[in-house]
This record gives C-alpha cells, structure tokens and sequence, in this order.
C-alpha cells in the first residue's frame, strides 16, 4: 500500500485542473496517510481475538479491491485521450 500510495501524485496530477492541483495532490496524500494509520490499528485490532493471517490479509485485501475499483470507475468517467497536437496545444504532465 505503501508503494501504491507513493505513486499515486502522479496520477493526481494528470487528474486535477492546474488550479485545483496542489490541493487535489495534499488531500489525496493526507487522506492516504489517514488510512495507513487505520490500517496498522485495525490490524493490530484483528490480531488481539487471534485472528488467522488468512483472515487479517483478507479484510486487509478489501481496501485494495476498493481502491482497484476506484480506479476503474475514474478511467470508464474520464478515459485519457491522447490527441495528436502541435506546439502549445500539447499539455504537459511533468509539472
């Protein structure tokens, strides 16, 4: 999660209007530390009825489906068409 997470700026870059994008970017990434740290005390919460690892990774696993169908939903509301343009019509991804 933690990988995913890192990576994560980069398509909320590509996904919010330059205005809106440092702060489409900060709210994406406090919101991804909020559930690292629920992440770790659910876990932690699980454990203390002796749950099985099976258990504790499949209810874990729930958060990464969501997230998989998060995506998918993005990209079927908002596909990424790459135009064939010239000079200043291209726009740039890099800032």
């Amino acid at each position: 999660m933690n990988t995913a997470q890192s990576s994560l700026p980069a398509l909320a870059a590509a996904f919010y209007p330059t205005q809106g994008r440092g702060t489409g970017v900060a709210w994406m990434l406090g919101t991804g530390r909020f559930g690292g740290i629920a992440g770790s005390f659910l876990v932690a919460e699980l454990a203390r009825p002796h749950f099985s690892f099976a258990g504790i990774f499949a209810t874990i696993a729930v958060a990464g489906l969501v997230a998989c169908v998060a995506l998918l939903v993005k990209q079927i509301a908002r596909p990424h068409v790459m135009h064939a343009a010239t000079g200043a019509e291209k726009e740039s991804f890099g800032h």
